[in-house]
């Protein structure tokens, strides 16, 4: 009776979860649409400023520093995607693991705590690697004399959102190990 109550509750959450997610979701979607038209509107806008300097020598710099960048980021969080999800996929061995050792009878709060704590670290690491991905950094050039500046705070800008993100990576990781250290006292 208790485990139907239970179940049935449980239930009655995951509605209620998925029903105001999914209205996020829709408008996450309208903002996404506005913020990559803003996006692309200061893309062009980038483009004929940067045709408006007169030294080539730096225009080719800047554009080079500007694609190099999206480069960058593509190539990290992608790095990222994989990881995470060879994460997951240790994670589920550990759960079965942990779900064998219970049927066999043994103290499991632990190991499930940690797997509970290392899933969520995961989780708020696909997020962080996901919001990472969606970034566009373009550089607002203004005098030709302020390109440097301009440049290296979008660099510096990229810089401290990948670290933010790698840190996040690695916070997950080590929560992982933590569950794997759980799972094995359990021999």
């Amino acid at each position: 009776m208790a485990y139907q109550r239970l179940l049935s509750v449980g239930f009655l959450l995951f509605i209620l979860v998925a029903g105001s997610v999914s209205a996020q979701i829709s408008t996450d979607t309208g903002r996404l649409k506005e913020r990559k038209e803003a996006v692309r509107e200061k893309r062009e806008m980038f483009r004929q400023k940067l045709k408006e300097i007169r030294d080539k020598r730096k225009q080719a710099v800047v554009e080079r520093i500007d694609t190099k960048m999206t480069k960058v980021n593509e190539r990290r969080t992608s790095r990222w995607v994989e990881v995470l999800n060879k994460l997951s996929s240790i994670m589920e061995r550990l759960q079965k693991k942990t779900d064998d050792a219970k049927t066999q009878g043994k103290d499991t709060k632990a190991a499930e705590d940690a797997i509970f704590k290392a899933n969520d670290a995961i989780a708020t690491a696909q997020s962080t690697v996901s919001s990472q991905a969606g970034r566009e950094y373009v550089i607002e050039l203004g005098e030709e004399s302020a390109v440097r500046g301009a440049v290296g705070a979008v660099v510096n800008q990229l810089q401290q959102d990948l670290r933010a993100t790698h840190k996040a990576v690695v916070d997950a990781k080590q929560a992982v190990m933590n569950v794997s250290g759980e799972v094995a006292k359990l021999k």
